[in-house]
């Protein structure tokens, strides 16, 4: 097992297995996290989710507990990279520290902006689109994205009965609303403990929203892995809220 899984469950030791948060980067996770703190002091530890940090995949999480729930919330992908793009390029700061890697810091030397790397990514330049691709591997919060946890659309099939609450990142509340009806508390406490952390002064949706419209549906189109599998996990949050 990695050194990382190892101390994020030593660190959780006492959390419930039955149920877990995976925390995919840009989605929320730090608040969550926050307020699942929060909640282990209202109602206890053993009561509340274990919050399985970004290295784990769910194929690890499902083969050390083969009968867990995996609760999480989603994002369109594009967001998610523009996101955690601007999230790494200031080494997560203010509320973190965490120093580029080698593959960052050479990502960051080429790219100044999350605009430049999606057009590199549909360039015809074949230097453009060779630097966008060691960018996405490279980059934390790139690399770690929805092919790298759940695989394929047909992986979520397979693990139809370990996959729990799945909201998108505006319905968050109703998320940590659902999550403490799951633990036994009063969903009316999430309003209090809850807050949202590490938001960008940037909004990812107004840096997508000046990009030419037919070359976002070229990178969507590159994206088309991410978002064969975004589209599933939006379709099970359907089917759970209308439910």
């Amino acid at each position: 097992m990695k050194k990382s899984h190892e101390k994020n469950l030593r660190l959780q030791s006492a959390r419930s297995k039955a149920d877990c948060f995976l925390h995919v980067p840009k989605t929320g996770g730090s608040g969550i996290g926050q307020f699942f703190g929060k909640l282990s002091k209202e109602i206890g530890r053993e009561r509340v989710p274990t919050k399985f940090n970004h290295p784990w995949m769910a194929e690890e999480i499902v083969k050390l507990f083969p009968e867990i729930k995996i609760h999480l919330v989603i994002r369109d992908p594009i967001e998610r990279i523009v996101s955690g793009f601007l999230s790494r390029m200031r080494m997560g700061r203010p509320r973190r520290n965490h120093i580029w890697s080698t593959e960052e810091a050479v990502a960051y030397a080429f790219f100044s902006d999350p605009q430049q790397l999606l057009a590199a990514l549909v360039s015809d330049d074949e230097r453009q689109k060779s630097a966008a691709l060691f960018a996405f591997k490279g980059i934390r919060h790139l690399k770690w994205n929805y092919v790298y946890y759940f695989q394929s659309p047909d992986y979520l099939d397979q693990i139809d009965k370990n996959v729990g609450i799945v909201r998108e990142i505006d319905d968050t509340l109703s998320f940590v609303r659902e999550i403490c009806a799951l633990c036994g508390a009063d969903p009316a406490i999430a309003e209090s403990m809850y807050a949202k952390v590490h938001v960008s002064k940037v909004s990812s949706r107004s840096v997508t929203e000046q990009m030419d419209q037919a070359e976002l549906a070229r990178v969507r189109e590159a994206l088309e892995p991410e978002y064969a599998i975004y589209r599933r996990l939006q379709a099970i949050a359907q089917r759970q809220t209308a439910s």
